[in-house]
């Protein structure tokens, strides 16, 4: 029987679907501090070279008609031959308000060291997009939550460990690992959420679960704020994700992994639990022609919870041949326990929608935490600045849901992308002055908004348009490229800022505006029940918005 028919029968929406989301909500919130935290650690704090000791430079200083000190030199104008600029040997101080203390004061991470600074943030990205790569086909063999409870127990170990990094190395190895085992969290979060969801709330499950995301910016802001310190910081907003361990233990495998794995002993196990707490009847003889021949009777497209109990005798006589058993997809050469990454590129649509989707998770990454790094070295407090990023995320994710519920993923997508990459050209051209501060900053933030809006629409769109044999590996693999997108933003900012200063609006914009037009060749998926195999995904395009696959 279709999955999404016993959802349904479950309620709309039931006690145990809404507590399950909320459960599952909160690995979000988690999520999005750490992927913010850097925007925090390594903010850019005024420095200057610290008074040399050395009697050479002291008796320079003191012959000096002009002495100045620079941020990583000392100059001294010596009117007896002094011999030029010397190196800060004795260290940088910092003119940081009382106690703030980031990785940037700590290690040094200035002059010749800057470059430090952002490898940090690419190091962890990295870590974020190799976790991708393993956790997808994890969850996809061995089932959503032993892949969720695993990678989370990890990350809170590794954002609890790395309160003890004192050298930079360290530091960069833990965010390393703290950057892969959360990518395991995330994807597979996202992916229990929109495959407990029917196909009438999917818009607004995918959607209000970027409030928690919002939520964990703000978060992160107030509590850097009262906190200054980074290791208090971290400790502070790391130490409540053990009672989110505590919840992810209730949270059930998911319905359609295990209908689609056979394991219908334990799908019929958390459909009676959930009708339980929703107060809804079941069927006595749920899954029985399932187990009996190992049929895939069980789904039937069009076919609801109850009408099995009318028609068993002659599911049971059914004869179903060995290809049906392996739920074989016509001509991809896939079955449902052998499908890997290279499936996503197989057939020719598929193979289409997955470059274009991963062009665009790479694009938005790139524009997201780029803009992100930047606003908070804009005209403005940066810690009213970051929670100003998350509160505005808030009305635009509760906007965005209806939005997308109206007109589609496709058009809303497209048009979001052409807004934030106009709004980052414009940002471009317009002359750097602190007059008009204000000006680049409004349109770094609208930009970085629709960004936001982008990354909503297309966490929920990735998880429609790819079947459920490859669906985690799929959100995977778009992974690997959002945080290679991650990985290259660090070193846009950087050209930026050793080169020309409005260079990664420039290319913040191009990659945009392309993005934007190549949405163009996706299908829609409004209202249509999830694909299963890759040939229903295939057959998306023929099928009207709105409308239910075959």
């Amino acid at each position: 029987m279709e999955v999404d028919a016993l959802l349904e029968a479950l309620g709309r929406p039931g006690r145990y679907s809404l507590a399950l989301y909320l459960l599952l909500c909160t690995n979000y919130a988690m999520v999005s501090i750490s992927h913010f935290t850097m925007v925090i650690y390594t903010a850019p704090v005024p420095y200057h070279c610290a008074a040399p000791e050395r009697p050479e430079v002291s008796e320079h200083r003191n012959n000096t008609t002009a002495a100045a000190l620079d941020s990583c030199s000392v100059y001294s104008n010596a009117s007896s031959g002094g011999d030029g600029p010397v190196r800060c040997e004795a260290g940088w101080t910092y003119d940081a308000k009382t106690g703030e203390r980031n990785i940037l004061m700590e290690f040094d991470l200035v002059c010749d060291r800057e470059y430090l600074n952002y490898l940090a943030t690419t190091i962890y990205f990295l870590g974020v997009m190799l976790g991708g790569l393993t956790f997808g086909p994890l969850a996809e063999t061995y089932g959503r939550r032993p892949v969720l409870l695993g990678s989370l127990v990890a990350a809170v170990g590794s954002s609890v460990v790395l309160t003890l990094s004192h050298t930079y190395v360290s530091f960069v190895l833990i965010r390393l690992a703290n950057g892969f085992f959360l990518q395991g969290v995330y994807g597979t979060t996202f992916v229990l959420v929109m495959e407990q969801s029917p196909p009438g709330l999917r818009t607004y499950a995918g959607t209000f679960i970027e409030l928690f995301w919002a939520a964990g910016i703000m978060v992160l802001a107030v509590v850097s704020y009262l906190l200054p310190d980074w290791r208090l910081t971290q400790l502070a907003v790391t130490m409540p994700s053990v009672l989110i361990v505590v919840g992810t233990w209730f949270v059930p495998e998911s319905l359609r992994w295990l209908v689609m794995h056979r394991k219908y002993n334990q799908a019929e196990k958390v459909l009676r639990t959930a009708a339980r707490c929703n107060g809804t009847d079941l069927p006595k003889a749920l899954f029985l022609d399932c187990r009996d021949d190992g049929a895939l009777a069980c789904n039937e497209p069009g076919r609801n919870v109850r009408s099995y109990t009318d028609d068993l005798p002659a599911l049971k006589a059914k004869e179903i041949e060995s290809n049906e058993k392996s739920v074989h997809t016509k001509d991809t050469g896939c079955d449902q326990q052998k499908c890997t990454a290279l499936d996503m590129f197989r057939t020719p649509k598929l193979r289409r929608w997955s470059c274009v989707f991963a062009f665009n998770w790479f694009t938005v990454s790139v524009v997201l935490y780029g803009l992100s790094s930047m606003i908070t070295t804009m005209q403005g407090n940066k810690y009213v600045i970051l929670f100003l990023c998350g509160a505005a995320e808030v009305p635009t994710n509760v906007m965005s849901a209806f939005i997308f519920q109206r007109f589609g993923r496709k058009i809303p997508l497209c048009v979001f992308m052409l807004v934030a990459g106009l709004c980052s050209t414009a940002g471009a051209f317009l002359p750097h002055s602190q007059d008009i501060g204000w000006m680049e900053t409004t349109l770094a933030l609208v930009s970085r908004t629709c960004t936001m809006m982008c990354f909503t629409v297309l966490n929920i769109y990735t998880c429609e348009v790819f079947p459920t044999i490859i669906r985690n590996t799929s959100v995977g693999v778009c992974a690997f490229f959002t945080r290679f997108g991650g990985v290259v933003s660090p070193q846009v900012i950087l050209l930026g800022a050793t080169s020309f200063v409005k260079f990664p609006l420039l290319v913040f914009g191009a990659l945009s505006l392309l993005g934007g037009l190549l949405t163009l060749s996706l299908p829609e998926t409004l209202n249509q029940n999830l694909p299963d195999t890759i040939e229903q995904a295939e057959a998306m395009t023929s099928v009207h918005p709105g409308s239910k696959l075959p």
